[in-house]
């Protein structure tokens, strides 16, 4: 079995270097990397010029396409340039352990044409990296098993075929960042479902499985692109999850704005939210794709 991983990473140089070192000494499995430098200013690009393993390909952004622009470019470099028959997307904070992709192959069968593993965030499964399309996260219990379905893999470890990335092509460059994974599982999810082999094991290093929007009163800017690209994603293919998603969000930046008229102290915070919605709603409509300047 021969795999290309791709990495995209954008200034986080210890953990790509921890990324990296996994990635190449998985057991019994052969691994090209494609990393997708998204013009990281921290070292990243002297390190990767250092590395002489034959490997390793490099890819150095002019700028920063987010991470949908790096798993596309990085993807599709992976399918054109290598021979690899799999392709496993990560982001550089994701440390596979050493037998990740040899777990994930004693488990493989011709019925499926994607996998992934269970994540950890400090030493605990994340079940939201596992989804079904009509019942959300899986449930936890379902990790005491050695193996199950789902229909959405976030690109934690999502392990996809060639002959499936020949048939629905690569993430969507311009969603640049969040529920890029989403759409692109949303693509093949009536060809093939994604087995979870729950040996397989990942350890999510920075993300914070405990953060939800509201968490702090000025939302974080990603947000935009998340209600954004959301809408789009379910305007595609799922129109009832496209209206009660336009209608809670543009309640919600209608409140935002009521608070920010009737509050002085926090008036830019919820002034920010409100717009926020506002111009993901509006964007999302015309289809306006790609980084926004304001965020």
């Amino acid at each position: 079995m021969n795999v290309a991983v791709v990495i995209v990473t954008y200034n986080r140089l210890n953990l790509l270097k921890e990324c990296i070192y996994n990635a190449l000494n998985q057991n019994n499995i052969y691994t090209e990397l494609v990393i997708v430098n998204n013009k990281s200013n921290d070292g990243t690009y002297e390190y990767l010029e250092t590395l002489s393993d034959d490997r390793i390909h490099c890819i150095h952004e002019q700028n920063n396409i987010g991470g949908a622009g790096g798993f596309h470019d990085g993807l599709e470099y992976a399918y054109k340039y290598t021979q690899c028959e799999w392709f496993l997307l990560i982001d550089d904070d994701a440390i596979i352990d050493n037998n990740y992709i040899k777990e994930i192959q004693s488990k493989m069968t011709t019925d499926y044409e994607a996998y992934a593993g269970t994540v950890y965030v400090n030493n605990e499964i994340d079940i939201r990296h596992r989804t079904r399309k009509d019942n959300g996260t899986v449930a936890i219990e379902e990790y005491d098993k050695p193996f199950f379905k789902c229909d959405i893999a976030t690109f934690c470890g999502l392990l996809v075929s060639r002959k499936l990335v020949k048939e629905i092509g690569y993430p969507r460059r311009d969603f640049f960042i969040w529920e890029d994974d989403t759409e692109y599982c949303y693509r093949f999810m009536n060809i093939a479902s994604i087995g979870v082999v729950t040996s397989a094991i990942l350890n999510h290093k920075t993300y914070n499985p405990n953060y939800k929007i509201g968490d702090t009163i000025k939302d974080d800017w990603k947000w935009y692109y998340g209600f954004r690209n959301q809408l789009v994603m379910y305007k595609t293919y799922e129109k009832r999850k496209y209206i009660i998603k336009i209608f809670k969000l543009y309640t919600r930046a209608i409140q935002y704005k009521i608070k920010a008229l009737t509050s002085k102290k926090q008036h830019e915070e919820y002034l920010h939210n409100s717009e926020l919605r506002f111009d993901a709603i509006r964007d999302a409509s015309k289809e306006k794709m790609g980084k926004n300047a304001k965020y």
